[in-house]
């Protein structure tokens, strides 16, 4: 049923909603898998959707839907009913909102990632020229219900090609119930921890990593189409990706999803589809010292606690399928 998922969600009784690209709709499940109800189609009608940048859900309890193609915000009560939209000014980030019911944070804030279109645009300031804001500037973003910045930490990381930088400053976010915010990098071993509030810096983990990373790099790749046509340079990326994805569980812990395989294995496993060993959970505690390492089948890229405590993690790249799993710990 799935095609292009790549996000998860809750809402306080613990159904899963699952944004999905390639179905133009956010679909909704309850806690052992059976399918509840399908929010959104596609096309550019009310209620329509034509490039599901996003989805969350807000403190009214409504499924916000970020259009980026009708450039628009679109909100659905839980039930899938439509009931209105409002215009986009810009592309908008990720928003990563508090998981209802466990997590206490301020009433109409939203934590999330400068968007790729921001740092994109990080190639001005390399330039010489003035930013067009001081977002420009920043990483992490705490925004309102409408998108607006109220406050914003976690410096860019700079570089000569600006193009290597957007690849440097992909991150994947994790908040706290005590307030901290993790900032996990892709392509870095490097875990940062901010305080929500003021955004200082708490904690930085550097983790030795199970394999040698490629140092980021863009290379300009050439195609053709098979009638000859029409001729294609790209740019693209060549690094090692490191870290797909964070969480805190209710205890605090933090999880990182961790690749284990460099580029060249990666390759390898992808021709002969065998992931076995590729990924694993590391979990580190509040002093930030790791304190268990457990093996993931198949080909994660999500994970998130729902609100009883349950791991879910995300294949959106192979199975399409979402899986629960209880914790244990010993």
């Amino acid at each position: 049923m799935l095609y292009r998922p790549h996000t998860m969600f809750f809402d306080p009784e613990g159904n899963l909603y699952v944004p999905d690209r390639g179905n133009f709709a956010v679909h909704v499940y309850d806690r052992e898998g059976a399918f509840l109800l399908r929010i959104g189609s596609q096309g550019s009608g009310p209620g329509e959707i034509v490039s599901l940048a996003d989805a969350f859900l807000n403190e009214a309890g409504e499924v916000v839907v970020i259009d980026n193609r009708n450039l628009r915000r679109s909100f659905f009560s839980l039930a899938g009913e439509f009931l209105r939209s409002e215009r986009l000014e810009m592309y908008e980030g990720t928003v990563i909102p508090g998981r209802p019911g466990m997590s206490p944070t301020v009433p109409g804030e939203y934590l999330r990632a400068t968007n790729r279109d921001v740092l994109r645009n990080y190639g001005v300031l390399l330039q010489g020229d003035s930013p067009t804001g001081d977002s420009l500037l920043d990483l992490v973003e705490v925004v309102n219900a409408e998108g607006d910045i109220l406050r914003s930490w976690c410096e860019l990381i700079e570089n000569d090609d600006f193009r290597v930088a957007v690849l440097l400053n992909r991150i994947s976010l994790a908040y706290r119930p005590d307030g901290t915010v993790a900032v996990v990098y892709t392509y870095s071993p490097e875990i940062t921890l901010y305080d929500y509030r003021t955004g200082e810096l708490e904690m930085v983990i550097t983790r030795e990593t199970a394999f040698l990373p490629k140092e980021a790099t863009l290379e300009l790749e050439h195609s053709v189409s098979a009638d000859g046509s029409t001729a294609v340079e790209r740019w693209v990326p060549k690094a090692d990706k490191i870290s797909l994805s964070a969480a805190f569980d209710p205890e605090g812990r933090l999880w990182v999803l961790t690749r284990l395989l460099d580029q060249e294995a990666s390759e390898v496993a992808e021709s002969e589809g065998e992931w076995e060993g590729v990924l694993r959970l590391e979990i580190y505690g509040t002093d930030g010292d790791l304190q268990a390492a457990v093996p993931v089948d198949g080909r994660a890229s999500v994970i998130i606690f729902d609100p009883f405590g349950d791991l879910w993690i995300l294949d959106a790249v192979e199975s399409n399928t979402a899986r629960r799993y209880s914790v244990i710990w010993p």
